[in-house]
């Protein structure tokens, strides 16, 4: 009887820890979420992959107005803020943030792995500190914790063991983590983990390049009551997730929709939808036009490069533009972050074989039948009860 009653004792200081994790009355964020806007101020930079990197700076100052006018509590970036981690581009990245944060809009900000292509620590923490309003810094990362409107947001630095591509933390700072959980769930604070690798999404790869790698870090972090982590770069929208654990990934501005994630958290849960950039109101004149042209000619050249792959593949003629037709609606729906809403007739479609086999031996082909037989959540909402 006496170790029923000590077991009975020892779930129910669990159970009492975990609800001293969820928020109390009164708690209220409305969040801007932006991640991977890789801006450069650079006229030369390469539109080979993403076409829309020509505008990425008239784009971000389009984002900052349009911040600015929609008045957040927060604008959360979850990583890869400039292409390299240029000077220059970091600079000019920083001013455009200064205005918002003049607005009384705070900025949290956590690293990314192309943030530290030609940047080092200390000149990341140099250009863009003042903008940050930290409680408290992990001492051996960029890691820091700050709380707005009753909700404590850990912005980490996920590549803090190397500052390479992977997402992984030092030792030092898991210890880190713990005692910001810890003390978090004392205080009956609510807490959203913000990172750049993904947490949930994305399968875990030997390359090491796309979640984070520390195998105890889903354990914590539900351990001690956390519901809500924020991610990006997969460039597109997702939402996982693992029990009690959900995780919002954003993707790039600079494709799909140019879309932005919006997040209202209080003491009843979650909600969070994507909108698309207002750039007719808040772009410079023309901007909105050149971009959707832009976008126009970057879908004709995706499937010029897919019509010559069919064509080096001998798919006969009669079966190309069934696939290739089939293949561009995969991408919309990949990028746009609602596949999980059409994989069933993606499956379905009499083409559905011929594209898989056809694109298998240039990469693709695996990518996409993995997504579409085992396909994210929706991107582009989550809502959910505490």
């Amino acid at each position: 009887m006496n170790r029923f009653l000590a077991a009975v004792m020892v779930l129910s200081l669990f159970l009492n820890g975990c609800a001293r994790a969820l928020p109390e009355e009164g708690v209220k964020l409305h969040a801007l979420i932006v991640s991977d806007l890789h801006f450069t101020a650079d006229p030369d930079v390469s539109t080979a992959v993403v076409a829309a990197m020509a505008y990425s700076q008239k784009l971000s100052e389009a984002l900052t107005q349009e911040v600015i006018a929609r008045k957040p509590d927060v604008l959360i970036l979850t990583g890869d803020h400039t292409n390299s981690g240029k000077k220059a581009d970091m600079t000019a990245l920083r001013e455009l943030l200064e205005k918002v944060k003049k607005e009384g809009i705070p900025v949290v900000m956590t690293t990314g792995n192309h943030d530290f292509n030609l940047c080092t620590v200390n000149q990341y923490r140099n250009i863009y500190g003042p903008l940050m309003e930290k409680e408290t810094e992990d001492p051996s990362s960029l890691s820091y914790a700050v709380t707005i409107k009753g909700v404590r947001l850990l912005a980490m630095d996920d590549s803090s063991f190397d500052q390479g591509a992977s997402g992984t933390f030092s030792d030092e700072t898991m210890r880190w983590l713990k005692g910001q959980l810890e003390q978090s769930r004392r205080e009956r604070i609510p807490v959203l983990f913000l990172s750049h690798h993904t947490v949930l999404a994305a399968k875990q790869d030997p390359g090491q390049v796309w979640r984070i790698t520390n195998e105890g870090l889903v354990g914590m972090l539900k351990q001690y009551g956390v519901r809500l982590c924020l991610s990006g770069h997969l460039h597109s929208f997702m939402t996982a997730e693992s029990g009690s654990l959900h995780e919002i990934v954003s993707g790039t501005p600079l494709t799909g929709r140019h879309e932005i994630g919006i997040l209202d958290l209080d003491e009843t849960g979650v909600n969070y939808h994507t909108e698309p950039l207002d750039l007719r109101t808040y772009g410079e004149e023309g901007l909105y036009e050149a971009i959707a042209a832009m976008d126009q000619n970057e879908r004709k050249q995706r499937e010029e490069v897919f019509a010559g792959i069919l064509a080096q593949e001998n798919v006969p003629e009669k079966e190309r533009a069934g696939i290739l037709s089939l293949a561009m609606e995969f991408f919309e729906y990949a990028e746009e972050g609602t596949l999980v809403n059409h994989a069933e007739a993606l499956k379905n479609s009499p083409y559905y074989e011929g594209m898989i086999q056809a694109l298998w031996n240039h990469n693709y082909g695996p990518w996409m039948k993995e997504l579409t037989e085992n396909p994210p959540r929706n991107g582009k909402e989550l809502s959910f009860s505490w």
